[in-house]
C-alpha cells in the first residue's frame, strides 16, 4: 500500500541520499542531497501553498545527481496561488471578476495571459470578468501560477472557487538524468450554480545542471482549462514558465507550457515562449570553492560544503576529501572501523587485552555489542534533523553507519539508513565467534 508521506529536513554535515522506489512523497522548502533517485512509479509531490512559500507551494531540490525513471515524477500541479472562495484568484496573475460577473469569470495567468469568461453564446465577453496578467520573476527565479477567479456572484449564488495555480519546482545538480515528468500545470476551474470559474496557470519550473540527460523525458508547466456551463465559459489559465540553465534540452524530451484551451478563442489560455536555454557554466553548487566533478571539477558531492578536495577527512564511512578512498587518516580516540570510531580496548579478538582475566568470552563479546551499539546511534545522527512523517517506520527504526540515505521503499518503510557499513558490522559479528573458538584452542 502508497502511504503519502510528509519528510522535512534540515542542512545536515553529510548530504543524505534521498531514493523513492515505488513511493508517493510530498515535500516543500529547499533540501539538500547527495543522490535522489525516483523508480518504479515514484511520485514526489510539492506540498500546497498555504500561505507561507517555505512551507508550501516551492520545492528546491540542490544534489549532486538525481534521477528521475520513465515511470516516475516531481509533481507541482494545483500547488501554487489558490482558487479562494468567492473571490478572485490569488496571486499577482490571479483571474478577475468573481464580484462583478454573474456568469463566467477569468483564468490565471503567469508566463502568459489567462483567458477572459464568456457567455457560451456568441462567445461574448463579459465585463470585468479579465484573465491574469503575466506574473514573471526576475531572472533567474521561477514563480507560481495565479490562480483562477471564483464563478461570478453578482447574482447572489455562492461561486466556489477558482482552480490553483501551478506550483514551483527548482532542481539543481551537477547530473540530471530525466526520462520521466517534472509537472507544475494549473488546476481546471469549475461549475457553481451554473456559473463557471476560471482555470489555474501553469507554475514554474528551473532547471540547473552542468550534464542534463533524458530519453523521453517532459517538463510541463501548462495551464488548465476554465468551467464550463450550460450558458457560459470561464477563461482558462495562461501558461507555466520554463528556466533551463543547462548545455542544452536532450533529443527526446519534451517542454510545454501552453495556455489552458477553451471552446471560443478569448477564453483560451495564452501559451508561454520558452526563453533561450543558457549554459550553466562548470557549478560550485554547494559555494565551497570546489567545482562539481561533474563539469571537470574536484568537487565528489557538489550539494555538501564539507565534502571536496579539500576536505577534511573523518571517521564517518564516506570520501570528504575526494581522493578515491574512504576514512583513511581520519582521526580517532581508538580505530576507525566501517565509518565509526571504536576503542582501541573494545574487546576486538587481535588486541589480546581480554586474555589476562580469564574470562574473554563475556567480557569481549559484551565490549564488541557496546561499542557497536554507541556507534551506531552516535554516528546515525544527521545535525539539523531530518523528519519522516504520516508513514510507517521503516524495519526496527535502527540507524546504520556510514553514508546516510533516507529510503522509501512500497509505502512501507521510511528510515535513514547506511548500508555499506551495517553489512561491515553483520561480517565482524559472524566473524568474532570463530576467532574466540581458534584462541581457545590455542591456550
Amino acid at each position: 500500500m502508497l502511504v503519502s508521506t510528509f519528510v522535512t529536513a534540515g542542512v545536515a554535515k553529510a548530504s543524505p541520499d534521498l531514493v523513492l522506489d515505488d513511493e508517493q512523497v510530498s515535500l516543500a522548502g529547499t533540501h539538500r542531497f547527495r543522490v535522489v533517485t525516483l523508480s518504479n512509479g515514484s511520485t514526489l509531490r510539492v506540498v500546497p501553498y498555504a500561505g507561507d512559500p517555505k512551507t508550501g507551494g516551492r520545492l528546491e531540490i540542490l544534489a549532486h545527481y538525481i534521477l528521475i525513471d520513465g515511470t516516475s515524477a516531481i509533481d507541482a500541479t494545483a500547488a501554487g496561488y489558490r482558487g479562494l472562495p468567492n473571490a478572485d484568484g490569488e496571486g499577482e496573475g490571479g483571474g478577475k471578476g468573481a464580484t462583478v460577473s454573474s456568469d463566467a469569470t477569468g483564468g490565471g495567468g503567469h508566463g502568459a495571459l489567462g483567458g477572459a469568461g464568456v457567455l457560451s453564446n456568441g462567445c461574448v465577453a463579459i465585463a470585468g470578468a479579465t484573465g491574469g496578467v503575466i506574473a514573471v520573476a526576475t531572472a533567474p527565479g521561477v514563480t507560481m501560477g495565479g490562480a483562477g477567479s471564483s464563478a461570478g456572484t453578482a447574482d447572489g449564488d455562492d461561486g466556489g472557487r477558482g482552480g490553483h495555480g501551478g506550483g514551483v519546482v527548482v532542481l539543481r545538480a551537477g547530473r540530471i538524468e530525466l526520462d520521466g515528468a517534472i509537472v507544475a500545470n494549473g488546476q481546471a476551474g469549475g461549475v457553481y450554480a451554473d456559473d463557471s470559474a476560471g482555470g489555474g496557470a501553469g507554475g514554474g519550473v528551473l532547471l540547473q545542471a552542468s550534464q542534463w540527460l533524458g530519453f523521453g523525458g517532459m517538463v510541463q508547466a501548462d495551464g488548465a482549462p476554465g468551467g464550463v456551463s450550460t450558458k457560459c465559459e470561464g477563461g482558462a489559465g495562461g501558461g507555466g514558465f520554463v528556466r533551463l540553465f543547462v548545455q542544452g534540452i536532450p533529443p527526446g524530451v519534451t517542454v510545454s507550457q501552453r495556455g489552458g484551451v477553451a471552446t471560443c478563442l478569448s477564453a483560451q489560455g495564452q501559451d508561454t515562449s520558452l526563453e533561450p536555454v543558457q549554459p550553466p557554466g562548470c557549478l560550485d553548487l554547494d559555494d565551497d570553492g570546489f567545482q562539481s566533478d561533474q563539469c571537470g571539477g574536484t568537487d565528489c558531492d557538489d550539494s555538501d560544503l564539507a565534502v571536496n578536495k579539500g576536505g577534511v577527512e573523518t571517521c564517518n564511512g564516506q570520501d570528504d576529501d575526494c581522493d578515491g578512498v574512504v576514512d583513511e587518516g581520519s582521526l580517532c580516540p581508538g580505530q576507525c572501523v566501517n565509518g565509526a570510531c571504536v576503542p582501541d580496548d573494545a574487546g576486538l579478538p587481535d588486541s589480546g587485552a581480554d586474555a589476562q582475566d580469564g574470562s574473554p568470552d563475556a567480557e569481549g563479546d559484551a565490549s564488541v555489542a557496546d561499542a557497536g551499539a554507541e556507534a551506531s546511534v552516535d554516528a546515525g545522527e544527521i545535525d539539523g534533523g531530518m523528519v519522516v512523517e504520516g508513514g510507517a517506520e521503516g524495519g526496527d527504526g535502527s540507524k546504520g553507519l556510514g553514508e546516510p540515505s533516507i529510503t522509501l521503499r512500497g509505502g512501507c518503510q521510511a528510515s535513514v539508513s547506511r548500508p555499506r557499513a551495517t553489512i561491515g558490522w553483520v561480517l565482524l559479528g559472524l566473524a568474532i565467534p570463530g576467532l574466540v573458538r581458534t584462541w581457545r584452542r590455542r591456550r
